[in-house]
């Protein structure tokens, strides 16, 4: 079920409304292009290195033994922007944490989940969400390598109310749009309602990204009540005890924009930055990250304070030792946050998040999008917001000679434009255009690793080796791979037709890019024994291209 976004639904036209440009026909069909189905992407993908040739080779240091490593000058210039790329992250931060000043009303019209608060503030919400648990919708959640919507209560177990199924007052959509402006870029946002989500016992959701989207720049989640973190001998958890039926035989209502799934590992995570002071928003607050928090929390009745002390955190509050239930089950980065009434935790799309599994009682929250508006110029807005870092990166960027490119940090999708660049990606940009203005390019790119590990014996003179070539995957390199070209598509990658040898700059390749597809066997396999092995991998990210 999509959320509805105000367009009309009156099939009458309008005489007086202003005609279509020509232009804004190819943008508009351009932007079509740029859904794919998941054949399409996989046909193009085995096409495109047969069709057209590589522009160029990542430059990384890769995470093996024995592999080759960069040239001393391109080693520094990977050290310097790795360096830059930490210090863009404590200014232009991927997520923070806070909590409302006020309370804000909350209306829920779900058949069978019917709720209505005024003055949503810290309390007990029990029976309410007992219902949400019994009527909602199961939660799928998108698949991003058939980019198809699945449900699996391995991977996700939870339920959720749909955009069209509660209602927030506009003062609380501006009191977020303000704590995003002061947090995070860009700064001009609209924000809009998504879901509720609903955990139970037992409910938990794995490691993921949400599905990227056009203009999408970020997720806020508000909560609402959480009793997850009460000790059992003050809680009674008798009523939350039936488990949810996620094998029921009725159709489960889930939409395609649900959250993307993958398997991410801790090194995903931005674990190393930290905040330099106080992130101040009207509305909100974030919690500093140079001193120790110490949270206090009631059981449901309200009268017996609980404290958890809590190590301070790279954007918050961090449990002392893994994951800890009584400092909050959302964990993202390092920090893990409740779902109480007020607390919210805001982030870019791409950044890995998870619910870890709930032993005891309940937590709900709301999800609102946080969408860029369409006359932002995020170069602009990120020189006058960050000015060091850009100048810093400036620097690194003016030593580099000839053409090269840089593989950015975040996950987009296909279609996505200069000017919807987020965090470190958009700092790299400003100072790219400082550079060589009129020669900067943001395109998504396909990378074929060819890569053997070779055992070293003494008797072997073979070595480990590794060619990870660059491929432009233009939603134009597409519909040529997919015979669907025309003219237009041809003129519009003339420019790059010519270009080749770039070396594309990654300091954390595999860690930041996404893996489509990995093949592997073995090299001079005889009996029990190889020489070692040979993995095929195609990646997808996005670059800036500078000529």
């Amino acid at each position: 079920m999509k959320h509805s976004r105000s367009e009309s639904q009156d099939p009458s036209v309008n005489s007086d409304k202003k005609q279509k440009t020509h232009d804004e026909i190819n943008q508009n069909q351009n932007h079509s292009r740029s859904i794919r189905t998941a054949f399409d992407i996989k046909f193009a993908l085995s096409e495109v290195r047969m069709i057209f040739r590589p522009i160029g080779n990542v430059v990384t240091v890769w995470p093996f033994k024995n592999h080759p490593v960069p040239k001393k000058n391109e080693r520094e210039i990977l050290d310097e922007l790795s360096k830059l790329s930490k210090k863009a992250n404590k200014v232009s931060k991927p997520y923070c944490v806070g909590t409302l000043k006020d309370p804000f009303y909350l209306e829920v019209t779900y058949p069978g989940c019917e709720f209505k608060c005024d003055d949503l503030r810290y309390d007990s919400y029990k029976d309410a969400i007992q219902k949400w648990l019994e009527n909602a919708p199961v939660s799928g959640f998108g698949d991003n390598r058939v980019l198809e919507t699945k449900v699996d209560p391995d991977v996700r177990r939870a339920c959720e109310i749909p955009a069209d199924g509660f209602k927030v007052k506009k003062e609380l959509l501006k009191t977020i749009e303000k704590i995003w402006s002061s947090n995070f870029h860009p700064a001009n946002v609209r924000v809009e309602p998504y879901k509720i989500h609903i955990y139970g016992k037992g409910g938990h959701f794995k490691s993921h990204r949400d599905t990227p989207e056009k203009l999408l720049v970020g997720t806020f989640l508000l909560g609402i009540d959480d009793t997850t973190m009460i000790p059992e001998k003050f809680y009674d958890d008798s009523d939350f005890d039936e488990e949810i039926d996620f094998e029921s035989d009725e159709e489960v209502d889930c939409d395609d924009e649900s959250d993307i799934y993958t398997e991410s590992s801790d090194n995903d995570a931005e674990d190393d930055q930290a905040v330099d002071g106080d992130q101040v928003a009207e509305g909100g607050r974030a919690v500093e990250g140079d001193q120790v928090q110490v949270e206090s929390d009631r059981d449901a009745e309200g009268d017996r304070d609980i404290e958890a002390h809590l190590d301070a955190g790279s954007r918050g509050v961090k449990a002392k030792s893994g994951f800890n239930g009584r400092a909050g089950n959302f964990c993202i980065g390092n920090i893990q946050r409740t779902a109480k009434t007020g607390q919210w935790v805001a982030f870019y799309p791409d950044v890995p998040h998870s619910v870890e599994p709930l032993v005891r009682g309940y937590r709900a929250a709301i999800a609102f999008k946080i969408y860029s508006q369409k006359d932002v110029n995020i170069s602009e807005e990120v020189s006058r917001r960050y000015p060091s870092v850009v100048e810093q990166t400036r620097a690194v960027l003016s030593k580099i000679e000839g053409p090269y490119g840089i593989v950015l940090q975040h996950h987009y999708p296909m279609g996505t434009d200069a000017d919807d660049l987020v965090g470190v990606d958009a700092v790299i940009l400003s100072a790219a255009k400082q550079v060589r203005s009129n020669t900067v390019r943001v395109i998504p790119i396909m990378v074929r690793i060819d890569e053997e590990r070779i055992d070293k014996y003494p008797i072997h003179d073979l070595e480990s080796c590794i060619d990870a070539r660059v491929y432009p995957f233009t939603h134009h390199h597409v519909d040529i791979c997919l015979v669907r070209s025309d003219d237009h598509t041809k003129e519009s990658i003339a420019w790059i037709q010519n270009v080749k040898n770039l070396p594309f700059f990654s300091w954390d390749f595999k860690n930041k890019s996404v893996k489509w597809s990995s093949e592997e066997d073995e090299i001079n396999h005889t009996g029990n024994e190889s020489d070692g092995t040979r993995e095929t991998s195609v990646y997808l990210a996005y670059a800036i291209v500078v000529l």
